[in-house]
């Protein structure tokens, strides 16, 4: 059922790319829901079929959690928070691959501690993204920009349902 939901999601990306001047980083976005459908088929079909699909989910939530630092790090305009974002995408991979093949294992549970620090990090940068818009308001009204949308659907969504 909630790959209806994601593929919701997927049609109105596809309808915002019509609009004029649409976000540079909705191509990424595109991609990205795109992999998270394929990602969640793959997986439900794992299922189905009594196959263990943990690798599938703990590849991802390094690529999924890898690719929103980059998402929130494209929003940013604060030279600090930026290379701190930066840095970031590098090392949370890093740690993650690392927790996965040498400390909780690629295909025996689920990679809590990546996950944890992910949604830690995601949801530091939501609010880091607010902290910056109500400091240094933009030309716009904050309802009119996708990237407000984007950040506060991620700092609902990681901790409501990842709980």
């Amino acid at each position: 059922m909630h790959v209806f939901v994601i593929i919701i999601c997927f049609i109105i990306a596809l309808l915002a790319k019509l609009q004029k001047n649409p976000p540079r980083y909705l191509n990424t976005f595109i991609i990205y829901i795109l992999v998270t459908i394929v990602v969640e088929m793959v997986a439900w079909w794992f299922s189905i079929h009594n196959k263990r699909n943990l690798i599938i989910y703990n590849f991802y939530t390094t690529v999924n959690f890898t690719y929103l630092i980059f998402l929130l790090r494209s929003f940013m305009t604060n030279g600090k928070l930026v290379n701190v974002m930066g840095v970031l995408m590098v090392v949370f991979p890093v740690f993650a691959l690392v927790n996965m093949f040498l400390i909780q294992g690629a295909n025996t549970v689920f990679n809590t501690y990546t996950f944890l620090l992910g949604c830690i990090i995601v949801v530091t940068a939501s609010i880091c993204y607010f902290y910056e818009r109500i400091k240094f308001p933009g030309a716009h009204s904050l309802l009119q920009e996708p990237a407000f949308w984007v950040s506060t659907g991620l700092l609902f969504f990681i901790p409501a349902v990842h709980r």
